[in-house]
């Protein structure tokens, strides 16, 4: 399980580099500030539209060969290699399509292999996923931390670091080659997911929990769009080491709330079982960061929106996921959890035109309106939360007999 997570921390941590700040960068030289905000949201959409063919495509095929985990981790040691021929294209992309088609295809062959990632990780016996589903969420995001914090201390060194996180997403899966373990059903996979003591998540309907997913990643991704543009508007459109560092320094605060929060729900595993307590309690803390981000004129409260922020998505991210885990049946897992991959990136499709669409009627040149926008996502889910809580419990829930 330890390598799964390694190689889901790789594919992870190389697209955060251009996410974070080499998109938007490479976007400002190429086109310029008057066509900055097309620019970035058209490449966004392709590379979040490659995405969910590649989580799509990953999940189909993850479910033949069931026998062993030899071809899910063939699929992983793929898609990082197409990664990683993306990525090296935006290197050298001079026009807005070569963009494109840099990151459609990292985002095409990453995508596909964090699917086949999960999928391995949802062959374990019932008492580790609702662990490995932490795990796996607090890693991942471990894996955004540290490239922020190397381009903290090297803000020219955006492209090199994304290049050397990719080669080694190549490298740990492919050691799963060498060793796959065997995904076939165990006889004691029934009496475990049984156990007395075992915090099963409360049951939410299945679109409800992917709609979930679709509202965080379109927040998520248009949070992380703009942010650093917002940034570079607070220092009047500037993107010298200094804006590099308050932009990365913030994201940093946010992975901070995150794996703090993800911390602690590895610890007290039992407390994803509140499924819609944490969900409720998520959208509101989401919903009151955004809206008071435009009101941050000190970088200290925007750290600590920031942070909060991170904290909160921590939560629904580890929540949903353990929850998806619970109710993919096994006979269609691949492809179960291929949807469930491909509804994040169907939400980086939405989330950059929601936010040009937004950012294009307020007219003002500013990005207050759009994070005033935002916060009416996780509202919205928190509605349908509240009114799944008021439905009856099926039977399934209810605790076993000691």
């Amino acid at each position: 399980m330890a390598r799964i997570n390694i190689a889901k921390l790789l594919a992870l941590a190389a697209l955060v580099p251009p996410v974070a700040i080499g998109l938007a960068q490479r976007a400002a030289e190429i086109a310029g500030s008057t066509g900055l905000d097309s620019t970035v949201a058209i490449v966004s959409t392709a590379g979040s539209l490659a995405a969910i063919a590649g989580a799509l495509l990953a999940g189909r095929l993850a479910d033949v060969g069931r026998s062993t985990g030899w071809l899910r981790w063939m699929i992983a040691v793929a898609g990082a290699a197409i990664g990683l021929l993306g990525l090296a294209t935006l290197v050298s992309a001079d026009t807005p399509w070569m963009l494109s088609v840099g990151w459609g295809l990292s985002q095409l062959g990453m995508s596909g292999a964090m699917a086949a990632l999960r999928a391995l990780l949802g062959d374990a016996l019932p008492t580790h996923r609702q662990r490995g589903a932490t795990v796996m969420v607090l890693v991942s995001y471990l894996g955004a931390f540290l490239p922020i914090m190397l381009l903290l201390l090297l803000p020219g060194a955006i492209w090199q670091t994304t290049i050397v996180l990719a080669v080694l997403a190549i490298v740990v899966p492919a050691t799963g080659l060498i060793r796959p373990y065997d995904t076939s059903p165990r006889p004691d996979e029934d009496r475990q997911d049984q156990q007395p003591g075992r915090a099963r998540p409360q049951h939410l309907p299945w679109p409800l929990l992917l709609g979930i997913q679709l509202g965080m990643n379109i927040m998520l991704s248009a949070y992380l769009t703009y942010h650093p543009l917002d940034i570079a508007a607070r220092a009047s459109g500037s993107w010298g080491d200094s804006t590099v560092r308050l932009s990365a320094g913030a994201l940093v605060a946010g992975v901070l709330g995150l794996l703090a929060m993800t911390s602690v729900l590895i610890v007290r595993p039992s407390l994803l079982g509140a499924t819609r307590r944490n969900l409720l309690l998520a959208a509101f803390v989401l919903a009151a960061s955004s809206a008071l981000r435009p009101l941050a004129d000190a970088a200290a409260l925007l750290l600590v929106l920031i942070a909060s922020t991170g904290a909160a998505v921590g939560m629904v991210s580890t929540t949903v996921f353990s929850a998806a885990l619970e109710s993919a049946p096994r006979a269609r897992l691949g492809r179960r959890i291929g949807v469930y991959s491909a509804v994040g990136p169907l939400g980086q499709v939405t989330g950059p035109l929601l936010g040009y669409g937004v950012i294009s009627g307020a007219g003002d040149g500013s990005y207050g309106a759009l994070f005033l926008s935002l916060a009416a996502i996780p509202v919205t889910w928190g509605i349908g939360v509240a009114v799944a809580l008021r439905s009856p419990r099926r039977p399934a829930e209810k605790a076993p007999p000691s």
